[in-house]
């Protein structure tokens, strides 16, 4: 059996929020077939990464930092699973929880150091284990004794 998790395509684009992923089966023929989808929702998937400052905007907006993508992702973390705040709100914290994986797609080890500061901060203020998964992590050798912690 092959299965395979499909993370949303955040790569090419400015959003730091990319979605949530699915598991399936590869074999399968399509989605609607019995057993072709092994989990609907296996993961929460962000983009931080720094701007691509050659890559042409729209009406010259600013790209938002690292820092400001990821003291938005704090927040999201910290904030309560209300339904009221919305599905975002949710899902948010079911990762932080460590209900869902957070997948991170981002190479930086600048950037990777930051997210594990801040997983340890979710986990001591909520009391919780997260899971945190780096995706196109580039430099992750850099740190992987901190990674395998």
């Amino acid at each position: 059996m092959a299965a395979a998790t499909s993370p949303p395509q955040a790569f090419f684009i400015a959003p730091t929020f990319a979605g949530l992923s699915a598991t399936f089966r590869t074999g399968a023929p399509h989605a609607l077939a019995d057993g072709a989808v092994i989990q609907r929702t296996s993961a929460l998937h962000c983009a931080i990464r720094r701007p691509n400052v050659l890559a042409p905007q729209k009406g010259h907006l600013q790209l938002p930092s690292v820092s400001t993508r990821i003291a938005v992702l704090r927040r999201l973390l910290l904030g309560d699973a209300d339904p009221r705040s919305g599905e975002t709100a949710v899902w948010f914290a079911r990762a932080a929880d460590g209900a869902l994986p957070l997948g991170i797609y981002g190479g930086s080890a600048d950037v990777m150091a930051a997210l594990l500061k801040l997983k340890e901060e979710v986990e001591q203020k909520r009391g919780t284990s997260m899971r945190l998964v780096f995706s196109g992590a580039a430099e992750a050798h850099l740190l992987a004794k901190e990674i395998g912690r």
